[in-house]
This record gives structure tokens, sequence and C-alpha cells, in this order.
């Protein structure tokens, strides 16, 4: 890029800063500035001598720009992680925001001062950053015979491109013949056994059932029970909607249209059901709070009754460590209750891209290195040592296909034992197919009676509840609405934060009728934002798919 073009991107960028960082509190403290991104000493273990091929170790910083993602994890305290660092001669600090990530990104933007590499959303920053030339171009790695290149198909990887160019590395792509998701209506199964397992298919037998443990176990081991905690999202879902059409982009199919979701009857039922387990003392009365921590914690400690959560993030954590207190305890999931004329619920969504993109700075002094552990990770021998560890530990030996025999399952092992491993930590960039494949692979090997928890749960009432999202995907990769200085982009982005002020207010409202007033308020809000025009310009996108 030339630098009088450079120039000129970044002082139209920094201008419209105004406009994203929204009304900012104006305290003198220094919460604003941009985090470091320069690297800390590596971790006293790693080797930092030259590799085999001549190569000195590399250390790079890696972004992953979402609060609330765990990087307390140290690389080179782990299993995992040493395997990749003696194998690749690498390591990586791992760094997040430390305030509002849209506002934090702004800044390191504006500075020109990028991480390394980065985690994050394909959205206004990720296209911003593409456009000003900060990021480099992956398409010579790729094209060398990467694995991402034998694993994707061509399409996938040319409809994640940026003006021709690919900046990204898909995370966790598929096809639409392996779905993914992670969400999943599930019960304390030790409350659900006290009062008999009652049925939950339908909104009148979980609203019962949800009385019923108010009513008949207030309390457990002296710790207050919460009956329900679920978001509007997941009522939403109840009733047939579109969860993440409504959640990123505040729309519905609307006929031949789409449309502003408040007019949406199924969303509409969903705000007052909410609204009634609310008042009602049924759900959480600090869930618009509540953090994702104090979350598992009343899991773990078997204090939610009933609950929807994220399979690798809730479920799973949180009945390891209820096991380690109450071995009693446990968690089961089921098929997700649905109300009147829904045929199929919809929990979680996927499609063919994947989640976010791996990106790589312009300015990185070894890009080809960090790519070249972001590719093998994407790999079948990569994929085995995310989920399971290096050899020797809890496996031994592959079948034909490269994926491991167990000697140990992982699921019952502690979280001591499994943060000792690495599994799952470093699972950056992940392939959905090879990851689906290894787990039928060897799930196929095993009895079906020694199947590790969350197996069939995954198969049965997970995946079946994940419905594809690749009809919006020119939705979310529009140039328009990924330009932070297009009005409708701007726009968009003005909604999403009213979105999110105005749900706690309707689900809060103290009665039926003031939810309406609130909501009807709402739609003249949204409209005069110019609401309306985004709507029809999404609508376009979507009937030209």
């Amino acid at each position: 890029m030339k630098k009088g073009k450079l120039i000129t991107l970044m002082l139209v960028f920094a201008l419209s800063l105004v406009l994203f960082a929204g009304c900012g509190n104006n305290n003198d403290g220094d919460e604003n500035q941009p985090a470091t991104t320069q690297p800390a000493a590596d971790n006293a273990g790693a080797d930092t001598t030259a590799d085999a091929e001549g190569r000195e170790h590399y250390h790079f910083v890696m972004w992953m720009n979402y609060e609330w993602f765990d990087t307390s994890t140290i690389w080179g305290d782990d299993a995992t992680s040493r395997y990749l660092r003696d194998r690749f001669n690498i390591s990586l600090e791992l760094q997040k925001p430390d305030t509002d990530p849209d506002i934090q990104m702004n800044l390191l933007i504006a500075a020109g001062d990028i991480p390394d590499a980065m985690m994050i959303d394909r959205g206004p920053h990720y296209f911003t950053m593409a456009e000003l030339g900060m990021l480099h171009p992956l398409d010579s790695f790729i094209d060398a015979g990467s694995h991402y290149q034998r694993l994707l198909s061509q399409d996938v990887r040319n409809s994640a491109r940026i003006g021709g160019t690919t900046y990204g590395i898909l995370n966790w792509p598929t096809d639409e013949t392996s779905p993914t998701g992670n969400n999943g209506f599930t019960l304390n199964a030790y409350i659900h056994d006290m009062l008999g397992n009652p049925p939950i298919t339908t909104l009148d037998e979980l609203y019962a059932y949800l009385r019923r443990v108010q009513e008949e176990v207030p309390t457990l081991d002296g710790a207050a029970i919460i009956p329900m905690r679920a978001s509007i999202d997941d009522f939403y879902s109840f009733h047939g909607g579109i969860r993440a059409l409504a959640n990123d982009f505040g729309l519905f199919v609307d006929n031949d249209r789409l449309s502003l979701v408040y007019h949406d009857p199924a969303f509409v039922d969903a705000l007052h059901f909410m609204n009634k387990l609310f008042n009602a003392d049924l759900i959480n009365r600090d869930i618009f709070i509540e953090t994702d921590d104090q979350f598992l914690e009343r899991l773990a400690t078997g204090r939610v009754a009933a609950f929807v959560g994220n399979f690798a993030q809730h479920m799973r954590p949180s009945r390891i460590r209820m096991q380690e207190i109450n071995p009693d305890h446990n968690l089961t999931i089921i098929p997700p209750p649905a109300a009147p004329g829904v045929d199929h619920v919809w929990m979680d969504h996927f499609n063919t891209i994947g989640w976010n993109v791996l990106a790589i700075s312009a300015d990185a002094e070894h890009p080809e290195r960090i790519f070249e552990l972001f590719d093998f990770l994407f790999s079948e021998e990569g994929t085995v040592i995310m989920y399971h560890g290096p050899e020797g530990y809890i496996w031994e030996e592959k079948d034909t296909q490269g994926f491991p025999y167990l000697l140990v399952d992982p699921n019952e092992l502690s979280a001591q034992e499994r943060a000792d491993l690495g599994l799952f930590v470093w699972s950056f960039p992940g392939n959905s197919v090879v990851a689906n494949n290894m787990g039928d692979a060897m799930l196929m090997r095993t009895p079906e009676e020694e199947w590790a928890w969350g197996e069939a749960y995954q198969r049965d009432f997970i995946w079946p509840h994940s419905r594809p999202f690749t009809e919006f995907f020119p939705i979310i990769n529009d140039n328009t609405l990924n330009d932070p200085n297009e009005s409708l982009a701007i726009t968009l982005a003005r909604f999403r934060d009213f979105h999110e002020e105005m749900i706690p207010r309707l689900v809060m409202a103290g009665s039926p009728e003031e939810l309406d007033t609130i909501l009807q308020s709402a739609i003249s809000e949204a409209y005069a934002m110019g609401f309306e025009s985004f709507a029809a310009h999404a609508t376009q996108l979507w009937l030209d798919r």
C-alpha cells in the first residue's frame, strides 16, 4: 500500500473512533490506553537455541480479542504447549483486552501497534486492518502445500477473502454434512431425579417444573437453588426463532424479506415468557450482570436446576468440578422444550466458515513461523494433540485414519490433570470436520456403554439442534457492513448497542403491559436510527445469495 493512502486511511479511521467508541466515560485514568503488545520474556523452560533447520527460537504475542477469554495459561506450563514449543522452536504469550474490546482494538489500530497475531471476529476491525495493509497476506503460505489448503475446500477459502486476498485463517470451519454447535438444554440430574424425572418437552411443562423446584427444592446442602438460567436467545430458540440472526443483526425472516426482530411474534412471545419467569423469581435476578465465572461456580456447586449452556465452556468443566465436590451429582442434557407449533428448536447455529479468524500482523517478524504453527493445529495430527495431548500421556498408537487409541478417558480426568496436559487450551485454529471425524471414528470402536460422558449427548441432543447459517453469510461478510465509515455499518453498530441495553429493560418490566409499552418505544427508536435502510440492504444481500 502506498504511504499516502495509508496515512489518509489512518486519519479517516481515527475520526471514525468517535462513532464506534460511543459515549465512554471521561475518567482521567488510563483505562482506555491500548494494552501493550510487546512480547514478555519467554518462560524459563523454553529452549532459545536454534532448531535443526538453524532457526532461532521465535516468541510472539497472540491477542484474543474477547474480554472473557482466559489468558492466564502460560505457554510451556503444560504438556501440549511444551510439545509444540519443542517441535516448532516457538512460543507465544496470550493477551486480551483489559477493557471494552472494541474500544481497545480501535486504539491499537489507530496507534499502528497491533499484536503479532490475533483471534478476532470477521467484523469492522478485521476488515479495516486488511484495508490499511496492517495484516499479512496469507495466500503464498496457503498455496505452498499447506494443510489448510488440503483440508478446506476452495469455495470455503474463497468465501473468506477480502478483495481477492486471504488475510485470516478460518477458525473451526466445517461443511454442511458435519454440523457443529455447543449449546444444549441441561438439567441438574440430582434435582430432576429428586422430583421424579418429570417430562420437560413443552414450555408449560418447563414452567411447571421450575415452580416445583422453587417450592420443593428451595435449597440444597444449605445453598439457595436457582430454578433456571437462560438468555433471551435461548427463549427465542424455544419459540422457533433463528437466534444468531436476531442477536447479531436484529433481524428475522419475514416471508421474502428480513425485518426488525421486534416485530416477530415469536420474539415477542419469548420476551413475555422470560419476563414471566423473571418476575416469578424462576430465573436468577442477576442474570444481566452475572459473570461467566459466577455461573460456572453455581453449576459446579449444584445450585442451578436447569440451564442452557455451552458444552465445552460450561457443561463439561462444571460437571468435572461438580463430581469432585459430590460424586452423586451429575448433569443431563435433554431435547429443548418447544412452544406450541414449533416443530424443531434450533439452539445453536453453524456456517461453513466457522466462528472467527486468526490473522497475522504485517509487522510480525516471522509470519511464516506463526502460520506454520497454526497450519499444524488445523491438521489431523494437530487436532489429536489439541484434544488429547502428545502421545504417551493418555494415548498410544493411532488407527489407519491417524486417530488415537486412548488409554484414559479425558472426560474423567480432574480439572488439574486436564490443565497439566493442556487439553483443548491451545485450540486455535480448529478444524470442525477433522474433529468430528476423529470423534466418530473413536466412538464407533467403543461399546456404547463405555462412551464418555457427553459423547451421546452431543450426537443426539446438541448437533441435531444446530442450524446451518450459511445462507446469511453474505450479510456477515459484506464489505459495506464491515466498513466503520459506512452509514449502514454505523447504524448496525448503534442498533447492537441499543439492543443490548433494551433486553434487560424488557425482561425486567413490571408487567406484560409495561413490556409492550417499552417494546413499542424500542421499535420507534430503532427506525429513528435508520434500521429500515439496514434491513433493506441485508434483505437484498440475502436474496442475491
